[in-house]
């Protein structure tokens, strides 16, 4: 499956304060301004609308059915600033991420242009205005400056990533610490998680590289699904540090406000852990659980043992 990560480097324009987290906020202003950004038929309703199956805002941002496999996942996923600081000043950096996957890493160019409608839009609260503005600056891609805002052109040449699974080596592990950089909301009998055994992390990663690389692959890799999610309920949860937060939202879509609840801190497990690995390895990369485009469900592990 292809993916890329986009490193977008921005600075204030004016005084702003924004949430704890900023995942949330940033994902409400990005559908407004892609909406705006690609619509061509006068931002109607995406449901009814004749363009619907050919425009990139409905596939990015209002996935439809995706057969068997329910609601498509997202193409992409943000990844927000991670510092709890909530006031910046003018003229201060504002750098944030963004994953593409699949057929999406081809319509960067899109992305971008609805960034700087958002930087124009502002975001958070102003010390003037309503929302504070900033003003995106570049691009990159593997270090590589592949966009400058006093450039109209994004550079060529820098073909996407192939994740695949059967190419990541399993790294012999008896026990292994996971740190959570943002909270993860995993489900467990149909009730999110409060709590974080390993076969609810591993089942979590199996079902989101399930949907991602069935809907922007080559189709589902060929795990052991059942197998790998029963072996994980072997391992043991040495350490648990995780605490759970919430965050809360409003979300201008459905006019009310959100929860956003999720476990985050750092938890060890201890067993056999070397066929589990690689798995680990992708959902670094992907992020697993409930609202990854919010920026949600971004790991980190390492190998204790």
């Amino acid at each position: 499956m292809r993916l890329a990560q986009y490193d977008f480097h921005a600075v204030f324009e004016e005084n702003a304060v924004l949430p704890e987290f900023k995942g949330s906020t940033f994902r409400g202003a990005f559908g407004w301004a892609l909406k705006r950004v690609a619509c061509p038929m006068g931002e109607r309703d995406c449901r009814i609308c004749l363009v619907r199956s050919r425009c990139i805002y409905p596939t990015v941002f209002e996935p439809t059915t995706n057969d068997a496999h329910g609601l498509a996942p997202h193409p992409y996923a943000i990844i927000p600033p991670t510092t709890r600081e909530r006031a910046f000043r003018k003229g201060e950096s504002f750098d944030f991420s963004l994953i593409l996957f699949g057929s999406a890493t081809e319509y960067l160019p899109y992305f971008i242009a609805a960034f700087e409608r958002m930087g124009q839009s502002g975001i958070g609260r102003g010390e003037v205005r309503p929302r504070a503005r900033f003003a995106l600056q570049a691009v990159s891609y593997r270090g590589q400056r592949i966009y400058d805002a006093r450039s109209p052109h994004v550079l060529q040449g820098t073909a996407p990533d192939e994740l695949d699974l059967a190419q990541i080596p399993p790294v012999p592990a008896r026990a292994v610490e996971v740190r959570w950089r943002t909270p993860v909301r995993l489900k467990a009998d149909n009730h999110l998680a409060g709590k974080l055994p390993f076969d609810v992390l591993i089942r979590g990663a199996l079902r989101r590289v399930s949907s991602l690389f069935h809907a922007f692959g080559a189709g589902e890799p060929p795990l052991d699904y059942r197998g790998l999610a029963k072996r994980a309920a072997s391992i043991t949860t040495a350490r648990d540090e995780l605490e759970w937060i919430d965050h809360r939202r409003f979300s201008s879509r459905q006019e009310r406000e959100m929860l956003l609840g999720g476990l985050t801190g750092r938890i060890l497990y201890r067993g056999d852990l070397t066929e589990f690995t690689p798995l680990l390895t992708a959902a670094e990369v992907l992020r697993i659980g409930k609202q990854t485009t919010f920026g949600l469900g971004w790991m980190e592990y390492r190998v204790i043992e």
